[in-house]
């Protein structure tokens, strides 16, 4: 009898430790999640990230371009981030080009920077909170022997409108 409870209590025992694995790399992104924009006078840039489940997040984002006969959606980018071989990729596809991936080169509460040397622009992308409301993105590289920085900051908004 003693020895099966003690292997009822090891088993047990395993199962729980097999249950709790550490948080999905991912896991550390959550504050990116929601939706995200930057609004000027021509245009209006959008980007929405799905809170971060099954080892991933999902993004979409859209430029529009406000004109005098009305709105129209000038690019679009299909984004998601996964972990792969312990560090986080961003697949990128932007207005229905190939595919480009970028993998973790660093990573902290409220930073987060992907890299690609062999891309042709953008080289790296970088996303950082400021706060609640607020988010930092960046992307950087070289084109034609120059360096090129675009920066987008954004307020959060709702996601119902």
């Amino acid at each position: 009898m003693q020895n099966q409870i003690v292997s009822i209590t090891v088993a047990l025992t395993l199962g729980v430790a097999h249950l709790a694995k550490p948080p999905a790399r991912v896991d550390s992104l959550r504050w990116m999640t929601g939706c995200w924009e930057q609004r000027g006078a021509r245009r209006t840039i959008e980007e929405h990230w799905t809170r971060p489940a099954g080892g991933g997040m999902m993004g979409l984002g859209r430029t529009i371009r406000h004109g005098p006969s009305g709105d129209s959606i000038t690019s679009y980018e299909f984004t998601r981030i996964v972990e792969r071989s312990g560090k986080l990729v961003f697949v990128a596809q932007p207005s229905g080009q190939k595919l480009a991936e970028f993998t973790e080169a660093s990573l902290t509460d409220s930073a987060v920077t992907f890299s690609n040397p062999a891309h042709d622009y953008p080289q790296s992308v970088s996303y950082a909170s400021r706060g609640t409301d607020s988010l930092y993105a960046r992307t950087d590289g070289n084109i034609g022997g120059k360096n090129r920085r675009i920066e987008f900051v954004y307020g959060r908004r709702s996601c119902d409108r």
